[in-house]
């Protein structure tokens, strides 16, 4: 991976391209609103543009609501080879997506497991073994990776 676009420059669009720009990928924000898009780069957390070619990954950092209309026209833009969200929502979003004709093929639905602080401010992590740094989302105490 070596471009991702985020579509959506709150604290979890900007959270995830502070983290990617930590790991050397290239990172672009785009937002509804250009103001958050600029506050995310002055944060470091990639560039207030899209990208000039076709991105790797498109990250979905937008409402539970926007993320069908959202990835439908940048499917129809052809922004990113593959897109995710950051949505907690899922069944709803499943529905809307394929309401929309969305294609489910380049669609890998994630979901935050935390939030941060530093930079970008936002919720405390959700356990002791959660939050920056962490490659990986928390496990039982006692297991191994």
């Amino acid at each position: 991976m070596r471009s991702v676009v985020i579509v959506g420059a709150g604290v979890i669009g900007r959270s995830v391209g502070l983290a990617l720009r930590r790991h050397g990928v290239t990172t672009y924000l785009t937002d509804a609103d250009p103001e958050a898009a600029l506050a995310g780069e002055r944060c470091g957390a990639g560039f207030a543009a899209p990208p000039p070619r076709q991105a790797d990954i498109a990250v979905l950092a937008v409402p539970p609501d926007q993320v069908a209309p959202v990835l439908a026209e940048h499917q129809k833009l052809g922004t990113a080879r593959c897109y995710t969200d950051v949505s907690g929502v899922k069944v709803r979003l499943h529905r809307e997506v394929r309401a929309h004709g969305c294609d489910l093929t380049s669609l890998v639905s994630g979901a935050p497991v935390v939030g941060g602080s530093g930079p970008v401010q936002g919720p405390a992590p959700t356990s002791s073994t959660a939050g920056p740094g962490r490659s990986r989302p928390p496990r039982p105490p006692g297991t191994s990776p």
